[in-house]
């Protein structure tokens, strides 16, 4: 009788959310990369965080928040990772990681369309541009609502089990919101560069602003390249993606990681650089 209380305490199921998390959506074991994954990634977007809020300055509100929300997102999904290994039928774990690790590229995105809305805002020629930022925002703002909307909705159904096919086809339409979005974002950049190069006078942009719309670019590229991982792996089906530890960890973990890391040269625009005009003077841009 004792060993048979002890064998029933040992297999005793891990603490779960009532109603949520069936079984099915769960591994039944964990590699102990998953666990080093999970660390390894809570630590860097921790360490990024601070690193964007130490950086950030006035007139970029709504890019730091967004930054700052989705790195946030990552460590809370991140940590639910870690609690998942350390209790494979933790319902609770699975949860947080799975809304968590699916709404932070979604703020990373909407950060992107901000820095964009305000590259636009700052030029103070209008010939430079052919769209006003007051269009490019109002677009970019609506979508952005919509694409969280899907995704939330579409990641809480997921691990509610209430409509598995219903949940699917909402976080498809949202992952291909969200690359649709991004690459009108590059595309916006694009233009942009070209027109102001044609256009405005002095044509150059300075080395501070070159940063910051490359970097832009360089985390809405590593962004879409996730969506379209996510995109293929939901077509296959929930299970396989989880499966792929490695193939996860990479597209979803370390693309976003490099995405969050490229924004962070954006806030290069704002430190004040000093170069040499013609004639050998210091020249100070704000």
């Amino acid at each position: 009788m004792p060993s048979t209380k002890v064998s029933t305490m040992a297999s005793a199921p891990s603490p779960s959310l009532p109603g949520i998390c069936p079984p099915a959506h769960l591994r039944q074991a964990l590699p102990s990369s998953a666990f080093s994954a999970s660390v390894t990634l809570f630590a860097l977007f921790a360490v990024l965080t601070i690193l964007h809020l130490l950086l950030s300055r006035r007139g970029a509100v709504r890019f730091v928040v967004c930054v700052c929300l989705g790195c946030v997102c990552e460590i809370v999904g991140y940590a639910g990772g870690i609690v998942r290994w350390r209790h494979v039928k933790s319902c609770a774990g699975f949860a947080v990681e799975v809304v968590c690790l699916s709404i932070a590229p979604v703020l990373f995105t909407a950060a992107i369309h901000a820095a964009i809305v305000d590259a636009l805002a700052e030029d103070s020629s209008s010939e430079s541009r052919r769209l006003g930022p007051r269009l490019v925002d109002g677009l970019f703002l609506s979508l952005d609502f919509v694409c969280f909307t899907l995704v939330v909705v579409g990641s809480a159904l997921i691990v509610a089990s209430t409509s598995r096919r219903v949940a699917t086809v909402l976080l498809l339409t949202g992952l291909a919101l969200q690359m649709t979005t991004l690459t009108a974002a590059i595309a916006v950049l694009v233009d942009y560069w070209v027109v102001r190069r044609r256009t405005a006078d002095p044509p150059r942009f300075t080395l501070r602003r070159r940063f910051s719309l490359l970097a832009l670019a360089m985390a809405a590229l590593l962004l879409v390249i996730r969506c379209a991982y996510r995109v293929g792996d939901l077509c296959a089906g929930w299970m396989p993606s989880v499966e792929e530890e490695t193939f996860l960890v990479i597209f979803d973990g370390v693309f976003t990681l490099l995405a969050a890391l490229a924004l962070c040269l954006v806030h290069a625009a704002r430190i004040p650089l000093v170069s040499f005009s013609d004639d050998g003077c210091d020249v100070t841009h704000k």
